[in-house]
């Protein structure tokens, strides 16, 4: 539903020892997948949670359409085509891939039943897109259908469109995601209003 990623690359609560179990964790799996004929050679991502009894995995990803992903994509200094060449050949490093030291702030806008129902049933929603991207932010389409102007249809129960905007402090970035929702969006889609609230910017 939303994801925020600080200009340090870590959150709050974060310690470098937990960043580093979770790198293992991934590190041991791709070398686990790349042990017999297979060779895994791209993108993947772990999401984890931070319990009392320390760090529990969740699941990998290897998607681009993550709220997750979307910081990391807009964080990105290293131009796009010398990344993905950079994987191809195997030579991706930290040298060469190089982020920005910026906020990011992600909010999914989904249809109202979103995670709760199993209906496919398509719904029609208005959305003032050229007002949105006034306010300096990016929208990522997802399961949505253009009919005209400002109309569009969801395609199946899911995740409509992300909205997306980077800024010099969190708060920043927050305050004009929330802005350029606001009065832009159909009133029959839904979107968290939480996202990153327990954090003090």
């Amino acid at each position: 539903m939303g994801c925020l990623g600080f200009e340090n690359g870590l959150l709050p609560f974060l310690k470098e020892e937990d960043i580093k179990i979770c790198e293992d964790l991934m590190r041991k799996t791709i070398e686990y997948v790349n042990k017999d004929s297979l060779e895994f050679n791209g993108v993947i991502y772990g999401g984890f949670f931070k319990c009392e009894e320390g760090i529990k995995f969740i699941e990998f990803n290897a998607r681009f359409g993550d709220p997750e992903s979307l910081n990391i994509l807009n964080a990105i200094e290293t131009p796009f085509k010398e990344l993905f060449e950079n994987i191809q050949n195997q030579t991706l490093s930290k040298d060469n891939c190089k982020f920005k030291k910026i906020n990011t702030f992600t909010v999914y806008v989904v249809t109202p039943n979103y995670a709760v129902s199993s209906s496919k049933e398509p719904i029609k929603f208005t959305l003032n897109k050229q007002e949105i991207e006034k306010q300096d932010v990016k929208i990522y389409f997802s399961s949505t259908k253009h009919i005209e102007e400002n109309k569009y249809e969801s395609v199946g129960n899911s995740r409509l469109f992300a909205v997306v905007a980077k800024g010099e402090s969190m708060e920043k970035a927050k305050e004009k995601v929330y802005k350029a929702l606001q009065g832009n969006a159909d009133e029959v889609l839904h979107y968290r209003k939480d996202i990153g609230s327990i954090y003090a910017h």
